[in-house]
């Protein structure tokens, strides 16, 4: 749900109960500046080229009862416990009709790729995916800021997978075993996985070139997206000194004149 765009709304729903809900509301995308002169854009063997990216701040909401993380336990009954069962306090039943509300915020940043490729390369990568390769393919990464992740119900279960505490995990429209190397996801349906869909595609000569390609871009998006982040940080510290300086001059002045 995180990496779509036409999805805005999933219910859960058993007889006539409600188990989940979830809402995903999305502000309009950004545009991020790309430049050429700041970090080299395309793959290593020049087949694929960052054109634009965008950023879109999303906002997912979940309501859900207690009775999805329900999870009963099966107490043991030993001698000690039967001979001082009346000085154990009793466990206090749970409200599993108890609704829960979790909102996580987040920013998706995408990136739009143009792909250029040799007659036979092509050819290879049609004979073993039944279809020509795409012109032009997209990559997302997950971007969460100190700020949201702060204001994000982060310690909810229901969002544990969505908020990686260590490393994300890649995405080809639904999440595989391998790892990004940092804490967000990624989102590139232009990957192509093994037969069981479970892993990247690196066996297989073509498809392995076809992969690193993408996987190259999918590092240096990330790579600018870093940097945008310290530039945006440095940009703060330096209007906070200029403000922290003005302030600073106009107390010199009112003490001069007092």
């Amino acid at each position: 749900m995180t990496f779509t765009r036409s999805l805005s709304s999933i219910e859960l729903h058993f007889d006539d109960y409600k188990l989940l809900t979830l809402q995903r509301q999305a502000a309009p995308d950004s545009s991020i500046p790309l430049r050429q002169q700041t970090l080299n854009l395309s793959s290593p063997k020049r087949s694929m080229q960052l054109t634009s990216a965008t950023l879109q701040p999303i906002q997912i909401k979940a309501t859900y009862l207690s009775a999805t993380q329900y999870h009963p336990t099966t107490p043991s009954v030993g001698l000690k416990k039967l001979i001082f069962s009346r000085f154990y306090t009793p466990v206090q039943p749970t409200d599993l009709t108890k609704q829960i509300t979790a909102i996580a915020f987040l920013r998706i940043a995408t990136a739009h790729l143009q792909i250029s490729i040799s007659p036979k390369f092509a050819a290879e990568f049609e004979r073993a995916q039944k279809k020509p390769p795409p012109k032009t393919t997209k990559i997302s990464m997950l971007c969460v800021s100190k700020s949201e992740f702060d204001a994000s119900t982060h310690n909810d279960p229901v969002f544990a997978e969505l908020i990686p505490r260590t490393q994300g995990r890649v995405y080809i429209g639904f999440p595989t075993h391998q790892t990004t190397g940092f804490g967000g996801h990624v989102g590139a349906p232009a990957l192509v996985p093994t037969v069981e869909r479970e892993s990247i595609d690196l066996a297989d000569a073509q498809l392995r070139i076809w992969n690193g390609e993408l996987l190259s871009c999918v590092g240096i998006f990330a790579r600018y997206i870093l940097n945008l982040i310290v530039l945006m940080k440095g940009c703060y510290m330096i209007m906070r000194w200029i403000i922290f300086r003005d302030e600073l001059y106009l107390e010199n002045q009112r003490i001069r004149r007092w």
